[in-house]
């Protein structure tokens, strides 16, 4: 009893003591006499605790020596092949062993990890298995107005959308299209209209993606974002620049009224001064950039003398 409750007090670097060496060689390590064998640090105790020879052997995982164990006599003898080859076996068999609760362990702490954030996260997360949503985080239950997760999970799924989507098809027939587009292509972002409790229906931003899709089980990790603000924003946004595209084609029209009523004689509703002004002007560049010339045809004595005047304040 004084032998086994010191061994844990003891640790063996690689190469030293017999543990240590059996760890270097990576096979087993046969001690004919404990008691005497420089290399085993616990003479006194075996012999105080009447042990003779052992064997060490090591215990070797898939890519790594896990560690070793003992397998002590009280009396000298010679360990068998057949004992050193079941030693071996053993050892590989506590290395899966060990192995299994390395993985165990890894997996437990991954999913704790996994639900902490599951839980905690501020966006609404659910777990589709088939088609059916079998998960949710407090987020959703919120985001819903639900009493609780059960509450919502036992809604019908009729119940958490409209009859129909914005773009005019039915919710159940574009729900299965999303989520074969999901499972096909790994992931799928889209936005989708939900229902509240209270009966509020609102836009989600969702995000789809694959966990695990064969013949007899699809599931989906599915996050929602409520984007109710964005929307209205967007709504706002685009209202006002509907009003403000009104505004400008208002102005626009504005502008050819008045520039309508500056050329045109308010009396006879006929071409004035100024708009043969313009004209002029305009012909003048034109003739300019073409290299041409151009002429001004008078039709009536009085527009002969009109056009002596304009010619001498030109």
């Amino acid at each position: 009893s004084i032998f086994c409750a010191l061994k844990p007090r003891y640790f063996f670097p690689p190469s030293e003591g017999i543990p240590g060496l059996t760890f270097a060689r990576r096979r087993p390590l046969f001690v004919p006499d404990a008691a005497t064998d420089e290399r085993y640090w616990r003479r006194d105790l075996a012999r105080d605790a009447g042990y003779n020879s052992l064997l060490c052997t090591p215990i070797i995982g898939h890519d790594s020596l896990l560690g070793t164990f003992t397998l002590y006599s009280s009396r000298p003898r010679e360990f068998s092949a057949q004992i050193q080859d079941l030693m071996i076996t053993i050892g590989g068999q506590l290395a899966t062993a060990i192995e299994r609760v390395h993985l165990f362990d890894a997996l437990r702490e991954s999913e704790e990890k996994f639900r902490d954030l599951f839980e905690k996260s501020e966006d609404a997360i659910l777990i589709i298995e088939n088609g059916k949503f079998v998960d949710c985080n407090q987020a959703t239950v919120k985001m819903l107005c639900y009493n609780d997760k059960d509450d919502f999970l036992n809604a019908h799924p009729s119940a958490l959308s409209p009859e129909k989507q914005p773009d005019g098809k039915i919710s159940l027939e574009k729900a299965n299209e999303m989520m074969d587009i999901a499972i096909e292509k790994g992931s799928h972002r889209f936005v989708w209209d939900h229902i509240r409790a209270d009966g509020e229906v609102f836009p989600v931003e969702v995000l789809l993606t694959k966990i695990t899709a064969n013949e007899t089980k699809q599931v989906l990790h599915a996050i929602w974002r409520d984007i109710t603000d964005r929307v209205r924003a967007e709504m706002k946004l685009k209202e006002a620049n509907k009003q403000l595209e009104a505004q400008l084609s208002e102005n626009k029209k504005l502008q050819v009224a008045l520039h309508e009523q500056a050329i045109r004689d308010p009396l006879t509703d006929l071409f004035n001064r100024r708009y043969l002004n313009e004209a002029i002007q305009h012909e003048l560049a034109r003739s300019a950039r073409q290299g041409s010339s151009f002429s001004i045809a008078i039709p009536s004595p009085i527009m002969a003398k009109q056009a002596a005047v304009w010619q001498s304040e030109w």
